[in-house]
């Protein structure tokens, strides 16, 4: 059991500052091979209504672009908003957009080293100590290869502004806890302010910003578990967070009926999506600790999908560890604040994402959020090993292993980020590691068309769609470049006539069809 002191202003350091403003700078430049990218998939889906009424000129068009949005319930307004601050027409440079996230990307690092600071110096760690475990987080969090495809998949622009927010919030509710609000009325008052007003912004940006109100229940059931409060605290904590999470969790069950539906396009049932996320979630957080190069980026719809407890057998594994997890995260809340903070927070993160609601199963930027939790408790606890340990050399090795672990991530983020940056090379990588994604293959011929490559372009079409010859959007990519290159024709045109009620339509069969219909 700890007992925490009284919470106390911290002095940075020379080398502190030296080492911070290096790591955000580190981060800029990596980050910065990758601006020469392309606007992909869901970037074009969203941002191409720019256009739809000849750019944003008056108040009509931009009250249009930023309300009529459907990615989510809330249409995202502020992250549209935001897409303003790049360009007004459509197509821009998508360097512009990339660089406004990087930018946001190295901000939210920002408030993380200030969470992370504000959670070591609650645990009584010494000043210097809290400030350079904070420095550590922030970096692996800033140069970790997992936030590559967020940082430079414009469109998820979403995700790091609901993070941003969401740690301005968590953060200034630390601050409020270490008030006493009986005396300090003024301070409280504006702390509550930013608080609900950075909340409304982050679920404005991303729906799942309602995760806020989950993420401070586990810092103040871990983390301020033995903090002193006041019954104002109680109160305040009631009203604010408890019932607004009660109304949450009524609404959604409420909805329940709406969101099963969704299942009915879906090639997985909602028990199967729930087993295999169980699986998804520690291959999640494998990557998250120990992060790999390949098998990254945005399609992993070729995942295997869990079919019942032993289908496959890691399915009962998983859940088996999950459970354990979650467990001993209760069971040690007391005398292991970190451990536990460490395994709510992550779990936390991902209940809505990663459960019943029926989207995609796997995707990198469900981490972004998630992860600092899982990097803090690897950090804490090598550096609580270092005093343990009696050989001097293993001592050095603990000492040295954030640093290598920078150095590791540093790494790997560079090679991905350069690569995003060569789109050819980037969509044949995931197109070869992902030969079953109908998604990686099409992106991959279009951009071989692109580039002039017709022939090629259609042999992987052709290639997919004998592994696939019920699926619609293939046969009309390949007759749609055909036609406009003037291509011999390798798929008979009554083909197409046998299209069914019982083929496979992709969201992106409109496209070839209006071209092929207007030739």
């Amino acid at each position: 059991m700890f007992i925490p002191r009284k919470y106390s202003h911290y002095i940075i350091d020379i080398p502190i500052v030296v080492i911070f403003y290096g790591a955000i700078f580190l981060t800029i430049y990596i980050y910065t091979f990758g601006l020469p990218g392309i606007f992909i998939l869901d970037d074009i889906y969203n941002l191409e209504t720019l256009n739809t009424y000849g750019g944003i000129t008056n108040k009509a068009t931009l009250m249009q672009f930023v309300f009529s949005n459907t990615s989510g319930p809330t249409g995202r307004p502020v992250a549209m908003l935001s897409f303003l601050l790049d360009d007004q027409y459509w197509p821009g440079s998508a360097a512009t957009y990339k660089t406004t996230n990087i930018l946001l990307h190295t901000f939210c690092g920002v408030l993380i080293f200030y969470l992370i600071y504000q959670i070591c110096k609650i645990l009584n760690l010494p000043d210097k100590k809290s400030q350079y475990l904070a420095l550590a987080i922030m970096s692996l969090w800033l140069l970790h290869p997992f936030n590559v495809s967020t940082t430079l998949y414009v469109i998820q622009r979403m995700t790091i502004l609901m993070t941003l927010f969401s740690l301005i919030a968590i953060n200034y509710y630390i601050k409020l806890r270490m008030i006493n609000l009986n005396r300090q009325w003024g301070k409280a008052t504006f702390y509550t302010f930013i608080i609900i007003s950075s909340g409304v912004l982050s679920v404005l940006s991303k729906e799942n910003g309602v995760l806020l109100l989950l993420f401070i229940l586990v810092i103040e059931f871990t983390i301020l578990y033995y903090y002193p409060k006041t019954r104002l605290h109680d109160y305040w904590r009631l009203v604010f967070i408890v019932l607004p999470v009660l109304v949450i969790t009524i609404y959604l069950i409420s909805t329940l009926d709406i969101t099963l539906d969704k299942y009915s396009n879906r090639n997985f049932t909602l028990i199967e999506r729930l087993l295999t996320e169980s699986r998804i979630l520690l291959s999640y957080l494998g990557q998250i600790i120990i992060p790999r190069t390949a098998g990254t980026g945005l399609f992993h719809d070729s995942i295997s999908v869990s079919t019942n407890l032993f289908m496959p057998l890691t399915t009962i594994l998983s859940i088996l560890i999950i459970v354990l997890l979650i467990f001993f995260a209760f069971q040690l809340r007391k005398r292991q604040p970190v451990y536990s903070f460490a395994v709510l927070w992550y779990f936390s993160a991902h209940i809505l994402e990663s459960t019943y609601i029926p989207l995609e199963l796997y995707f990198e930027h469900r981490n972004y959020m998630a992860m600092i939790g899982p990097l803090y408790a690897m950090i804490y606890y090598i550096t609580f090993a270092i005093p343990l340990v009696e050989k001097q050399r293993t001592k050095q090795v603990l000492m040295a292993l954030p640093a290598l672990i920078v150095v590791l991530f540093t790494t790997i983020t560079y090679q991905s980020a350069s690569l995003w940056g060569k789109p050819l090379s980037l969509f044949a990588i995931w197109a070869y590691e992902n030969p079953k994604s109908i998604r990686s293959q099409l992106l991959y011929a279009k951009q071989l068309e692109g580039f002039g490559d017709y022939n090629q372009s259609i042999n992987i079409l052709l290639k997919t769609y004998s592994m696939y010859p019920g699926d619609v959007t293939l046969p009309l990519h390949i007759v749609d470049i055909s036609c406009r290159h003037g291509v011999s024709l390798t798929i008979p045109i009554e083909k197409l006539m046998t299209i069914n009620e019982h083929s496979v339509y992709r969201g992106s069969v409109m496209t070839p069809l209006k071209r092929i219909i207007k030739q």
